[in-house]
């Protein structure tokens, strides 16, 4: 059933006479704008001039990878925004370097602009300087660092110095370190207010006890700068392996720093500064007590303090300067109760003593020596405060070298220093040893002053302890070269009148040189070439390096000048030779004869080394004997051979070398010396060595000079007849035995006869010798006659004084295998014909008709018999030789026989 529809339900439509139409929008849409809106949008073209890029303004200029020239970059340092000043820091880093010569063009320009940023409240912009001037600015204008600039950056740098922002203030320091590393005299020129600034700082308790690692870092560049003051223009570097081992704590003399005319004004500020250090190591040491222990940042801020006290009181106290009163200290006279004794000291010097010895608690000097000596605890945990007693020890020891102190005070350092040696000579291999033996050798080099100084009891505790230290620790270890070093400083002294070592000649020191010097050369031997590292260099005060070699040979030097003859040490010394054999050659296990470490030492080691032998009561021919084996080394200088002849001759003339022992010796040193030529080298690739000969002719010279200072020549031919013989049968070289030919020229000048004996052997081995040079020269005789007329020159001589000696060469000249060896012949005629076109022997040859006759003999019977299978040219030679000689001996004949001498 369908519903009706109701009546009045429909609404009548409204038609055209609404007055707004009502528009349904969504929710979210953008309205669009009126109908009446103004459109105020304003579309435009970009303008376009030409030339007008500021790269055509820039064509030559220097400028950085983005295009920034220097004068923008440093503009832009000044920006508001850190980061665009970090950003501009780094463009002038690549623009220098690129282009280096802008800094050296611009260099004060750029300190203008750069200085601003030392106070820069940005840290990485700070730090971003600092390493700028570190390795760009300074590196590269070093050699033309100048006043202005320095002064220029000086005024920021005090700037932050007084800085209220604790970061910028030690920064500040550490820019000041810088400038004092690249410009020394920076620390001496701006000392006085430098030190005004140190010590505000220092007296900031708060900042040295809550903030550590800051103070460390002001303690740091502290200690460097007076090491820069102290050490004058050398460089300190602190990341220096060299500078940390040359420690300002030891090795200081300040003989020239009291000349400087700006020391004398900072001299009361290191007081005040000395008193302000004291301060703060007893504040440290305090919360150390509180704490129960020493964290790291504090022992390294202790540790600075006490290098800086001890560094300031050896500029202030120097060694053999008058007691401080001189240098304008405030001296204080402090009356001790022990012993009723009183002695002057500055105060704040006294508080450190009364700091000593640091613990964990307080505890006595007695209980501090049995807390050391329990081993463990002390390498656990108690070696930091091991490291500040030697420390404060140090300090302590160079002090007592200016004044006596007092007995009871002094004696509580030595019983702490006698039980940290006892500790070095019984450690273990720990890590912890190692940390201790650095600090020990300070120990070590204060001991020769406190021997001299002590007296009594203690003087033999410190030389026993000592002699152990010594004995126990290894050749290869920096403590040995402190022992060496000491050692040298306690041995007799090179004047025996010097009276400050007059301790020396007591009967218990002797026996402790005694022991000292037996070992030495054990250690010189140890030593050789491998320890290159250990023999490098260790100081004798500043800039003096040696070698540890060298300090060892001036040691041996230093006994044999001061040792009178007959005495223990002269003795002693005498025992050297028989170990130092080994030291100039060495026999190995096949018994081959090998040089010793002595060619490899420098030469200012090798002179030391020979200058000693002189000083031997009797070197030994096992000596001798070494030495002439090194003597043949081609690797030793002219000089250092030319150096062991003379020192051998001075100490033959003294009686110090036996007549036969120094003639064997000349002998060898010319037999076995290994010659090359220049001009006729040997066959082979191998013996084509660079020519030594002018060096074996200065030497030969300088052998014949010994021999002819040495006396009665006759009686010295006799008593080397036999060894000059033995050495030419050898069949050495050429020039060798020319030389030794020499020699017998020289020695038998004063007679004109042989022996008949003599006349045999000496004909055998001139033979042989005149067949050897001539089979040196092959076919030269004719060409370059000088060169076999040097070689034969002193047989000419010797056959001029004996016909005997001519007749016998002549006869050994035909014996052997000449007539089976051609080339042997051939030479063998060669050097007749050679004689033979001497016109002076033309009257000795006369009478040598027979040998004459056989060598012409053979001649022709090689040609008939062995002739047809020799080559064309060794055949013509040799009848070229046989037809020359018959003439020879034919133009001989007519001049008639003479009788032999």
């Amino acid at each position: 059933m369908v519903r009706p529809k109701a009546s009045g339900s429909k609404k009548t439509k409204r038609g055209g006479g609404v007055d707004f139409k009502k528009f349904k929008r969504k929710i979210g849409r953008k309205l669009p704008p009126p109908k009446n809106a103004t459109n105020t949008q304003i579309k435009s073209k970009a303008i376009v001039l030409p030339e007008q890029s500021m790269l055509s303004e820039r064509t030559g200029m220097a400028v950085n990878s983005r295009g920034l020239t220097l004068k923008e970059l440093l503009q832009q340092t000044s920006h508001y925004n850190a980061k665009t000043r970090k950003v501009a820091l780094n463009g002038i880093r690549d623009l220098l370097t690129r282009h280096p010569s802008e800094l050296k063009l611009h260099a004060v320009a750029v300190t203008e602009k750069l200085r601003e940023r030392i106070c820069d409240s940005d840290d990485a912009v700070r730090a971003m300087l600092y390493n700028f001037l570190k390795t760009i600015f300074f590196p590269q204008i070093k050699e033309e660092i100048s006043a202005p600039v320095i002064s220029l950056l000086m005024a920021y740098v005090f700037n932050a110095m007084t800085h209220l922002a604790i970061d910028i203030r030690v920064m500040g320091f550490k820019f000041f370190l810088l400038i004092v590393q690249n410009h020394p005299s920076s620390f001496l020129l701006y000392a006085e207010k430098v030190l005004d600034c140190y010590y505000d700082i220092l007296r900031n308790k708060q900042l040295y006890i809550e903030d550590k690692s800051k103070i460390k870092d002001v303690l740091d560049g502290l200690l460097h700068c007076l090491s820069s003051f102290a050490f004058g223009k050398e460089k300190n570097d602190s990341g220096n392996e060299r500078n940390e081992q040359r420690k300002p704590l030891h090795a200081f003399k300040v003989e020239s720093l009291f000349e400087e005319a700006g020391l004398c004004l900072i001299q009361d500020k290191f007081e005040t500064l000395l008193t302000l250090l004291v301060h703060c190591f007893e504040e440290f040491n305090a919360t150390a007590h509180a704490e129960g222990m020493i964290d790291s940042l504090s022992f390294s801020c202790m540790l600075y303090i006490l290098r800086i006290i001890s560094l300031v009181v050896k500029i202030s106290f120097p060694r053999n300067v008058e007691l401080p009163q001189r240098i304008g200290f405030a001296i204080h006279s402090i009356t001790e109760d022990h012993n009723n004794a009183s002695f002057n000291e500055p105060v704040y010097l006294k508080k450190l003593w009364e700091l000593f010895p640091i613990s964990s608690s307080n505890q006595s000097v007695e209980e501090v020596v049995l807390w050391l000596k329990d081993f463990n605890r002390c390498f656990q945990g108690g070696n930091r405060h091991s490291i500040l007693n030697i420390m404060i020890s140090q300090i302590f020891f160079h002090f007592t070298e200016l004044t006596e102190v007092h007995t009871y005070l002094k004696e509580k350092f030595l019983e702490f220093l006698e039980t940290t040696l006892f500790l070095q000579v019984s450690k273990d291999n720990g890590s912890g040893v190692v940390i201790l033996e650095k600090h020990v050798i300070s120990l070590i080099e204060v001991i020769p002053h406190l021997v001299m100084q002590t007296m009594g009891y203690w003087q033999a505790r410190l030389l026993q302890i000592f002699t152990s230290v010594f004995e126990s620790c290894r050749v290869d270890s920096k403590l040995m070269s402190a022992c060496i070093f000491a050692i040298m400083q306690m041995l007799p002294p090179r004047q025996i009148q010097d009276m400050q070592l007059s301790y020396s000649n007591s009967a218990e020191m002797l026996c402790y040189q005694v022991t000292w010097l037996r070992r030495l050369p054990e250690i010189l031997l140890q030593l050789g070439d491998k320890h290159p590292s250990l023999s490098k260099c260790i100081p004798l005060g500043v800039f003096r390096y040696v070698w540890f070699s060298q300090i060892i040979l001036e040691i041996f030097l230093c006994v044999g000048q001061s040792s009178m003859r007959g005495s223990s040490t002269a003795l002693e010394y005498d025992n050297l030779q028989f170990s130092l054999r080994e030291y100039f050659s060495k026999t190995d296990d096949q018994g081959v004869r090998q040089y010793g470490s002595f060619i490899k030492l420098p030469k200012d080691c090798q002179d030391i080394a020979v200058s000693g032998l002189f000083y031997f009561s009797i070197i030994s021919l096992p000596l001798l004997q070494s030495l002439a084996v090194c003597f043949s080394c081609n690797g030793m200088e002219p000089s250092v051979r030319m150096r062991i002849l003379e020192v051998l001759n001075s100490a033959y003339k003294s009686g110090r070398v036996k007549l036969a022992d120094y003639i064997g010796f000349l002998i060898t040193i010319i037999a076995h010396f290994n010659v090359y030529p220049e001009m006729y080298p040997q066959s082979g690739e191998n013996d084509r060595k660079v020519s030594n000969r002018s060096t074996f002719w200065g030497i030969s010279e300088a052998v014949m000079t010994c021999f002819s200072e040495m006396g009665d020549r006759s009686l010295v031919l006799r008593l080397s007849w036999k060894t000059l013989l033995e050495a030419m049968s050898l069949k050495s070289g050429l020039d060798n035995r020319r030389s030794m030919l020499r020699m017998i020229i020289l020695l038998d000048s004063t007679s004109s006869r042989f022996t008949e004996e003599s006349s045999v052997a000496l004909g055998q081995i001139i033979s042989t010798y005149l067949v050897d040079a001539s089979s040196y020269l092959p076919g030269r005789l004719n060409e370059e006659p000088l060169a076999y007329r040097f070689y034969i020159s002193p047989c000419i001589v010797l056959f001029l004084r004996s016909n005997k000696l001519l007749f016998e060469v002549l006869r050994f000249f035909n014996l052997g295998d000449c007539d089976s060896d051609s080339s042997k012949l051939e030479s063998v005629g060669s050097s007749l014909l050679f004689m033979l076109n001497i016109s002076k022997l033309h009257p000795n040859l006369s009478g040598c008709e027979g040998p004459i006759s056989n060598i012409i003999h053979s001649l022709s019977v090689i040609l008939s018999e062995a002739g047809n299978n020799m080559d064309s040219e060794k055949r013509c030679r040799l009848e070229n030789l046989f037809f020359q000689i018959k003439a020879g001996v034919a133009k001989l004949l007519m001049q008639g026989p003479i009788e032999q001498g």
